[in-house]
């Protein structure tokens, strides 16, 4: 079966190693089958749209589908895959709100979510947050709770020893618009790193100067090498981690982890596998927030965990069989062959892009959400 992959997996202009392991879950589950990768954010061409219409299945994956600035966050309209008449697998789609805040969509988006409903048996999603949103729009029969693709990583760092230091892995420096709300964020990882000595710090540029310079102490850039930053994460002591994409992965490998939630997508997420959440507030004292962090990580419990794991391998083994598309998944050799390649990003020298996203966050933070954005828009308009 000839399957066309719609996935952020690497057209990222900072290099976003969570799509990267969004895609190889993703071909991981897809094994056996020859696939065509399209990038979910870009605008489609017309070798695109031969490629879909020639496939025999499309698999749109992916998180943050649904945005929270109620739009689905895709290139690709409801016309347009309707008129392909080509059958429709939504992989571990995943909903994104505020903290304490519900998704919303518009009408366009809407037509999107009505059309997988339609052409697919189910649509797969990765976390609670997301089943509920759809639920209530299109029925909870059309929806199947499954998990995120990046849970098929696999148990890379199981077997392996695990080394004495804790990773700590901040979130994107454009946390929050308000500046004196990030200097909050920043004093909180800045005791993460003294409580959790010796700790290794993750980053990808353009983050790691930044990182750098606020935390005080060398920043580990895996920007470029997806592979190193899951040997790294799949083998610490522990994991303290602002970002979702290395919980999963220290989930799968045995790796006592902390979620601090920034937003109701990572909350949902860690909840769904058992793995213990901090959320963010600005109102505890840094003394409070040492405590509720070892409380959190002396909770964490790998049976619950495991046991959670395994039910939602279940459920996308069952759904991935029902679209007839197989139920063993391969190697990661293999499913490292299968997903697109990974675009080394550049360290040295740096962009004169990189350079000014740096000077942008160190200097005017609030502006970095509508920088990516005007990157993300200008990009696209490139003629293909």
């Amino acid at each position: 079966m000839k399957i066309a992959v719609i996935a952020p997996h690497v057209e990222n202009p900072w290099q976003n190693t969570g799509d990267y392991f969004i895609s190889l879950g993703t071909a991981r589950l897809l094994a056996g089958h020859p696939l065509s990768w399209l990038s979910l954010h870009a605008a489609p061409t017309d070798e695109d749209l031969r490629t879909l219409a020639a496939a025999d299945l499309i698999v749109v994956g992916g998180s943050n589908i649904v945005g929270s600035q109620g739009t689905v966050r895709m290139q690709f309209s409801a016309e347009v895959l309707e008129d392909l008449r080509v059958p429709i697998l939504p992989l571990a789609i995943g909903a994104q709100a505020h903290l304490g805040h519900r998704p919303k969509v518009n009408r366009k988006g809407h037509d999107l979510l009505s059309l997988w409903g339609r052409a697919s048996p189910a649509i797969s999603v990765r976390d609670r947050l997301t089943y509920d949103f759809l639920g209530d729009a299109l029925g909870p029969e059309k929806v199947t709770l499954t998990g995120c693709s990046a849970l098929w990583i696999g148990p890379v760092g199981r077997a392996k020893p695990k080394r004495e230091d804790v990773v700590v892995c901040p979130g994107p420096f454009y946390i929050h618009p308000l500046p004196w709300k990030n200097r909050r964020y920043w004093q909180v990882l800045r005791m993460c790193c003294e409580l959790f000595e010796p700790t290794s710090v993750l980053g990808v540029q353009p983050e790691t100067s930044h990182f750098s310079r606020v935390l005080n102490r060398p920043v580990l850039n895996f920007g470029g090498d997806p592979f190193s930053a899951l040997n790294h994460i799949t083998t610490a002591r522990a994991l303290m981690s602002a970002r979702i994409h290395p919980v999963l992965a220290a989930a799968q490998s045995g790796v006592p982890s902390v979620l601090l939630a920034m937003d109701e997508r990572t909350r949902s997420m860690a909840e769904l596998l058992g793995v213990p959440t901090v959320l963010w507030s600005d109102h505890r004292s840094l003394e409070e927030w040492r405590g509720e962090i070892l409380r959190a990580l002396e909770s964490y419990d790998q049976g619950i965990v495991d046991a959670r794991l395994d039910s939602l391998r279940d459920e996308m083994r069952t759904l991935i069989s029902r679209c007839g598309l197989g139920s063993a998944p391969s190697k990661l050799e293999e499913a490292i062959q299968n997903a697109p390649p990974w675009k080394r990003f550049p360290e040295t020298p740096p962009s004169l892009a990189t350079a000014y996203a740096v000077m942008v966050s160190k200097f005017f933070p609030w502006l970095y959400p509508s920088l990516e954005r005007a990157y993300r828009i200008l990009r696209n308009l490139r003629p293909s």
